[in-house]
């Protein structure tokens, strides 16, 4: 008797007894019950730290709710939560999905960003061809921080390049960044700035060479 609870009341047996739930609510088109088992479902997960059987919850679900918003329903602390246990786990496709959701667009850079998804990581900063200036200079940073210097990555140098043709207000003041689009002036200034003597002498002598 001990044994059929534990299994009756393990995570997997819930989350299998709320999946029938929802497909019932999905048959029925009840959106105010589909949001209630998400929620349901989504913190029991979390909670037990089963990120298997989150990311599976979320990649059947989480875009069949469309008119209630879960955001009330679902603190950020819990969703900030999963994302993170989600990430760790390398069940990207669901943390990404959560990001989209609810808006956390920085998390979702950092992600990508983690994995070296450059093509992702670059239609993710534009929205109908107009760049997020403050996505761009976190994405720089990040991309910098998991990968090492930016201009070792041609497909990151060929994103960069696209960006300051169309939209060079949105560059961001990073000598790395300044340098791939040939702007080595600014590069030059911005070295020194941080203090690389070598990289800005560089990019001046590569300025005079330029000099008419």
């Amino acid at each position: 008797m001990v044994n059929f609870l534990k299994k009756y009341f393990s995570p997997d047996k819930k989350a299998a007894r709320l999946e029938k739930e929802m497909q019932r609510a999905l048959s029925a088109n009840n959106q105010q019950k589909m949001a209630s088992i998400f929620c349901d479902g989504f913190t029991l997960l979390l909670r037990k730290n089963r990120p298997e059987l989150l990311s599976r919850f979320v990649i059947s679900y989480c875009s069949k709710i469309e008119n209630i918003t879960l955001e009330k329903a679902i603190s950020s602390a819990h969703i900030k939560q999963a994302i993170s246990l989600l990430d760790k786990s390398k069940f990207d496709t669901a943390a990404l999905i959560i990001c989209d959701h609810f808006g956390y667009f920085e998390e979702a850079i950092d992600i990508l960003a983690k994995r070296g998804q450059v093509n992702e990581l670059s239609m993710r900063l534009s929205k109908e061809n107009i760049i997020d200036k403050e996505l761009l200079q976190t994405a720089v940073i990040l991309w910098e921080k998991y990968n090492g210097d930016i201009r070792k990555s041609s497909t990151m140098g060929n994103v960069l390049l696209n960006i300051s043709k169309f939209a060079p207000e949105s560059i961001p003041d990073n000598p790395r960044v300044r340098e791939i689009i040939g702007q080595f002036k600014e590069a030059a200034i911005l070295y020194l700035k941080e203090g690389d003597l070598k990289n800005a002498a560089r990019c001046y002598s590569i300025t005079l060479q330029h000099l008419p």
